[in-house]
């Protein structure tokens, strides 16, 4: 996530480092995929939100970073939804 501060800002970024209760992760997945989306829209990189391999471009292109948030929210949103949280371990 560190890689994508320039994507979409230090604040959702550096929030992935606070441990959160199951409704905080699906909140913060939420606003995960909202932020991507208006990005992909915006960049024509729809195709993004269901590609399940990471494009095939250098790491710190536009394309490379919005799978990674995109890779996220999903994760965040399954695990919110479905009753858990997260503990961040670093």
């Amino acid at each position: 996530m560190k890689d994508c501060v320039d994507l979409i800002g230090k604040e959702l970024v550096y929030e992935a480092w606070d441990t959160k209760m199951a409704d905080e992760t699906l909140d913060y997945g939420n606003r995960l995929w909202e932020v991507a989306d208006k990005i992909a829209n915006n960049n024509n990189l729809q195709y993004l939100k269901t590609q399940r391999e990471p494009p095939d471009t250098g790491e710190d292109t536009i394309e490379w970073k919005l799978h990674i948030v995109y890779s996220l929210a999903k994760w965040l949103i399954f695990y919110g939804k479905n009753g858990h949280g997260y503990e961040a371990d670093f």
